[in-house]
């Protein structure tokens, strides 16, 4: 999932994707503009409004539109497809609460349970 977001100076695209064989969460900041919060948040609105926080549809090589919104911008990186990001992070995916005896396994980028009747189902 990708969203519009402000992050060291920067407008940035906040990029998230689960890794493939480890719990943790991938987020990556890909820069747009350099600019201060506030002005960020004059022009798209304090954080979590109509445009900023919200979810981002890219539609290649760099570009980005808000589908659900009734901002028309595209939102293209600084170096269009080949922007590198500015900022990374791993958040750990906690393991889900099952019953005790259960065995449960991190595997293709999401948490699996093993029941006796039906086998690895997502958790």
């Amino acid at each position: 999932m990708e969203r519009l977001t402000w992050k060291d100076g920067w407008l940035c695209i906040l990029a998230e994707s689960p890794m493939y064989d480890e719990p943790f969460l991938l987020r990556l900041w890909y820069p747009i503009r350099e600019c201060t919060q506030g002005r960020a948040e004059y022009e798209y609105g304090p954080q979590g409004s109509d445009t900023f926080e919200k979810e981002m549809r890219g539609t290649g090589y760099g570009h980005y539109v808000c589908p659900d919104s009734r901002d028309e911008r595209t939102y293209v990186l600084t170096e269009a497809g080949a922007t590198k990001p500015i900022a990374h992070e791993q958040v750990p995916i906690p393991c889900p609460k099952v019953r005790k005896g259960i065995e449960v396994r991190y595997t293709r980028g999401a948490w699996r349970k093993c029941l006796k009747s039906q086998g690895w189902v997502y958790a």
